[in-house]
């Protein structure tokens, strides 16, 4: 299946983080307003990317790994109770996706190479459609 969407790189991080960055943390919940920001492809998109990476990696379909490995990943991932800062946690956010980069930890997905790191991240906002 040819994944395909437009939306530039800051646009696609923002609807990722939105739709699921911090919701399957239970730190936070996307606002009632997000949707007004975000257009339905945007997440559309994230929820396609990140069932492809699930197809691929069964075994972070289970919430429970996948926040382990976001956590691994990200350090300073944000815990149920902690105060959220959506500027700090994006920022770690692209430092990890970088390390993905420098590491070779990229990924092809239709004609973009996206790193696991953003793969994961679509991937929290696929599961929270179907938890």
């Amino acid at each position: 299946m040819a994944v395909r969407y437009k939306v530039d790189r800051r646009q696609f991080l923002a609807a990722c983080l939105a739709g699921g960055g911090a919701a399957l943390a239970g730190i936070a919940t996307p606002k009632v307003g997000w949707a007004a920001r975000h257009s339905a492809g945007q997440l559309e998109s994230c929820r396609m990317i990140g069932d492809w990476y699930l197809d691929r990696f069964p075994l972070e379909r289970s919430p429970d790994v996948l926040l382990s490995a976001l956590r691994s990943a990200i350090p300073g991932f944000p815990h149920a109770g902690a105060e959220f800062d959506p500027s700090r946690f994006q920022a770690a956010v692209e430092d990890a996706i970088d390390d993905d980069i420098a590491n070779g930890d990229v990924m092809l997905v239709g004609n973009s190479l996206l790193a696991r790191t953003e793969c994961r991240l679509c991937a929290q906002t696929a599961l929270l459609r179907t938890s």
